[in-house]
């Protein structure tokens, strides 16, 4: 099993059934049941956990628009989750800002 079906990734998992289809190691009509199942879960939107996660993301970015670092050890691993290494390194760089 391909690690984005694990982490439920529907766009990780599409490409990998067309890498898969492409080399033959998966059957068309395997793939296509495949492919109809993804349509499926994505005509379901997002689920509850999916939508608070999205939130918590905004959260993070819209602290990282305004020059805040992450807070919390869950915001550095979600930034860890989503930024390459470089941007990571900047973001341990950056200070808090003095209180008034």
């Amino acid at each position: 099993m391909p690690p984005a079906v694990g982490l439920r990734d529907l766009r990780g998992t599409g490409w990998w059934v067309i890498a898969q289809t492409i080399s033959g190691e998966l059957a068309p009509p395997r793939a296509s049941v495949v492919v109809s199942t993804i349509r499926t879960l994505a005509a379901l939107g997002p689920g509850d956990l999916d939508e608070e996660e999205a939130l918590r993301e905004v959260e993070l970015r819209a602290r990282l628009m305004h020059g805040l670092a992450p807070r919390t050890p869950a915001e550095w691993e979600r930034a860890g989750s989503l930024f390459a290494t470089e941007t990571l390194s900047e973001l341990h760089r950056w200070t808090p800002p003095a209180l008034p």
